[in-house]
């Protein structure tokens, strides 16, 4: 976004998309302003962030899950304050982020995702994690939610590829702990995501 962030947003929410810079890495909007209580268009937001090949990141704090869905109407992340209605208290901090898997995180301009991560034999995090839907890459078992990981790149990408074959680790293995959603749900996103290898 330009310096002025505020005249960013504006030009945005009027329709002028040269607020989107080529420094931009995402467009971001509240579902509902704070303090303003603004309603924000998430379709056109999500228009000029993919016009521009960026994600549309949408907070949606105010809103909460039970009221509005943002990934229906174009946004690709949607991130919610835990401290406020949904966990209906401000003692505790916490938040969570929902990638929304419609946005291609392997296209020039994510660094972070496209470039070959060093501390992890190079792992490119996009190819690696942006196949499953709603299968979480996760190192953790014994959730209540599925999970899948390749611990040869990441658990023990710290070890050679030899001490890892010696540990009877192979290259190949894919782990999964299966959580407790549906059996129709989890085998769908494992043959969604199988299909694209």
């Amino acid at each position: 976004m330009p310096a002025n962030a505020e005249d960013a947003v504006f030009r945005i929410r009027f329709g002028y998309p040269a607020a989107v810079d080529e420094m931009a890495r995402f467009v971001y909007v509240e579902t509902i302003g704070n303090p303003t209580l603004g309603v924000a268009d998430i379709e056109k937001y999500a228009e000029v962030a993919h016009r521009h090949g960026i994600p549309l990141v949408v907070d949606a704090t105010f809103s909460t899950p039970i009221l509005e869905h943002p990934i229906r109407w174009g946004a690709d992340v949607v991130i919610h304050s835990l401290s406020k209605w949904i966990g209906g208290h401000g003692a505790g901090i916490g938040g969570v982020v929902i990638d929304g898997g419609n946005f291609d995180w392997t296209q020039k301009g994510n660094p972070l995702y496209v470039d070959p991560d060093t501390g992890y034999h190079g792992i490119r995090w996009g190819e690696a994690i942006g196949k499953l839907a709603f299968i979480t890459q996760l190192a953790n078992v014994g959730d209540a939610r599925s999970l899948v990981i390749h611990p040869a790149s990441s658990t023990h990408s710290q070890l050679t590829e030899r001490e890892q074959i010696d540990a009877g680790l192979r290259p190949e293995l894919i782990r999964l702990s299966i959580g407790i959603e549906h059996i129709d749900d989890i085998i769908a996103d494992l043959d969604q995501a199988l299909a694209r290898v």
